[in-house]
Formats: structure tokens, sequence, C-alpha cells
């Protein structure tokens, strides 16, 4: 039907929109910092994801915490970086 929205066509989710969501946030946010991502890492990504809202962990010490943000230096470190800073 013409104007219906109701029957929307094309490929269904698995993820609910609000996942989907922060799973599009934490691409730009990794893009942004120069940490391109493949395909299977947002699989890899999406799977922790719904594994770990299905099942939080339980063990007393492990915690949910809310990461720092890494400035931009931090963020663009190479490897070469780390070995002439330690050799």
């Amino acid at each position: 039907m013409k104007g219906n929205l109701s029957n929307k066509s094309g490929i269904q989710t698995i993820l609910s929109s609000e996942v989907e969501g922060k799973l599009a946030k934490w691409l730009i946010d990794c893009a942004k910092k120069g940490d391109l991502r493949t395909k299977e890492d947002l699989k890899i990504a999406a799977t922790d994801y719904d594994k770990y809202e299905n099942d939080p962990p339980k063990h007393p010490s492990v915690s949910v915490r809310t990461p720092e943000n890494l400035g931009k230096a931090s963020a663009t470190v190479t490897q070469d970086d780390i070995n002439r800073f330690f050799f």
C-alpha cells in the first residue's frame, strides 16, 4: 500500500534498534580515533554485546565500569611509539 509505513521491506534485524544504535556509535567513535573496524570486528562486538546483555558477569570481583575517553594522542599510539618509549 502506498504511504503505509507499517509494511517495511528489506533485511530484518536481529538486534534491537537500541543495540544497533550503540554499535553504530561505537563504530563512529572508533573511526574518529583512527581505529577502523572490520565487518568481523562488528560481528564479534555484536555477539559479545548480546551475550553480555543477556548474561552479565556474576563474579563479585567483576563489575561494570564506564570507560574513560582517550585523548587523540593516546588513541593513536603505534607499536613503534611504544618501542621507542621503552627501548
